[in-house]
């Protein structure tokens, strides 16, 4: 598996996966979003000093992206595995990765957060793995840190 950064070549990709029926379950926000507002979100975002977008591939195959938004030596992860790949372990592999290639070249972030729906068992079992600490528990969302 490698990890490159995202670019404004995979907005579909991103859009796509967005969109997902089972993404958007699990996402807080769980309305799916159209095209246009989705192309300028994902440009703002590429855009940004404070966002880092990232994409797993195995070979040539798109597996996953992890973004990071970050604010106050602080960064949220948020990802995402392609519905063909889910349930392989690619999840894991892919958060674990990115975070060593982030945490190597974001040093001013300290903690990193992630946010959890309860119901969403797989993604709390693979921040559990990867030494995030759950550090609250409120409205049925988990959240989880891992100090740097």
């Amino acid at each position: 598996m490698i990890i490159r950064l995202a670019n404004i070549n995979d907005c579909r990709l991103y859009f796509d996966w967005f969109n997902d029926s089972t993404v958007r379950q699990n996402a807080f926000t769980e309305n799916k979003v159209d095209w246009q507002a989705h192309k300028q979100w994902f440009k703002d975002k590429l855009d940004s000093h404070n966002s880092y977008l990232y994409i797993a591939q195995e070979g040539d195959i798109d597996i996953g992206q992890v973004r990071f938004d970050c604010a106050n030596k602080k960064a949220t992860v948020d990802y995402s595995i392609d519905s063909r790949y889910r349930n392989l372990g690619f999840g894991k592999m892919m958060l674990e990765m990115v975070l060593d290639n982030f945490a190597r070249a974001k040093t001013d972030i300290e903690v990193i957060v992630a946010q959890v729906k309860e119901e969403n068992v797989a993604s709390s079992i693979i921040f559990t793995k990867l030494n995030f600490t759950k550090s609250s528990e409120e409205d049925r969302v988990i959240t989880y840190t891992l100090s740097l």
